[in-house]
């Protein structure tokens, strides 16, 4: 559930402001859908700051980077190998990352950092 603290006025229409907020998250939705949408709940809240999903099939986890990050991105406690970072928006895009620490062979967790533009 989103509690965005959004209504109308007494004569049904809405404040422009408000208005352009929730086409704002409609157009946040569609571009995300396939992270959004038919996923369930992705890594525990210490091991990444921000939301994330996992796909149904559980090859894919989604992260949100929330804010303007710069530099890199962690996400802990992964003991799959990562094959690709990219994008939602842009599939075709790769981003760089790499794997500190951890095997995946036994089960233990590395950190995943991802070289944020």
């Amino acid at each position: 559930n989103l509690r965005i603290n959004i209504g109308p006025r007494l004569d049904g229409t809405f404040d422009p402001e408000q208005a352009a907020r929730l086409l704002g998250l409609g157009a946040f939705c569609r571009e995300n859908a396939q992270a959004i949408y038919a996923t369930r709940a992705g890594v525990p809240p210490t091991h990444f700051y921000g939301p994330s999903t996992l796909s149904a099939d559980g090859r894919t986890l989604y992260v949100f980077v929330l804010g303007d990050p710069r530099g890199q991105v962690a996400v802990k406690g992964l003991c799959n190998r990562v094959e690709r970072v990219s994008f939602v928006h842009d599939p075709a895009s790769t981003l760089g990352h790499q794997t500190i620490g951890g095997a995946s062979w036994a089960g233990v967790p590395g950190v995943l950092w991802i070289d944020v533009p």
